[in-house]
């Protein structure tokens, strides 16, 4: 007699997947009028905590697998997260911007080896590219003119210096 091929078992997520077992292929055994409402909650608490994903699934009751399950499978609900994680990144941005405003060397730096590597700025040398003298060097010295007005860097301080102190003020922490 022929051996029979060995049949693979089909789990139940994967026959709610199909449509076959009127099990929803999300896993949850929630009714839907409640998942629904756990999903309005978590998009009002993320809108509120700046996306602290975490922090949202605790209040709400949920698994943080069960919310990536939720941005996989639904889509207006991972639509609604996009937009959130987008105004948080708008309003960081604009309190980092508001810093720089300020004077924040820290600040400086950061957005400097951030954005500014196209003109030469970066933590690693290996990493800075100078592709243009003339705009590297104008970014220098205008770092360096904001920084003497500061007061965080001695007027008329060479370059190579300026990197130094820089680069030790990065390492402290100032």
């Amino acid at each position: 007699m022929a051996k029979q091929p060995k049949r693979q078992a089909v789990t139940r997520r994967e026959l709610g997947e199909l449509g076959l077992s009127g099990v929803d292929s999300t896993k949850s055994k929630a009714p839907a009028y409640r998942r629904n409402k756990r999903k309005k909650e978590i998009i009002e608490i993320l809108s509120k905590n700046l996306g602290n994903v975490t922090a949202a699934c605790e209040k709400v009751g949920i698994s943080r697998a069960t919310f990536y399950d939720w941005r996989r499978t639904d889509a207006d609900f991972d639509e609604a997260i996009t937009e959130i994680n987008e105004r948080t990144l708008d309003f960081v941005e604009g309190q980092l911007l508001k810093g720089i405003s300020a004077g924040n060397a820290k600040l400086i730096i950061f957005y400097l080896v951030n954005r500014g590597k196209s003109r030469g700025y970066s933590r690693k040398p290996e990493e800075a590219e100078v592709r243009d003298v003339d705009a590297a060097t104008t970014a220098a010295e205008l770092a360096r003119a904001h920084l003497e007005a500061l007061g965080i860097a001695p007027k008329g301080l060479p370059l190579e210096e300026l990197a130094r102190l820089v680069a030790a003020k990065v390492a402290e922490g100032d």
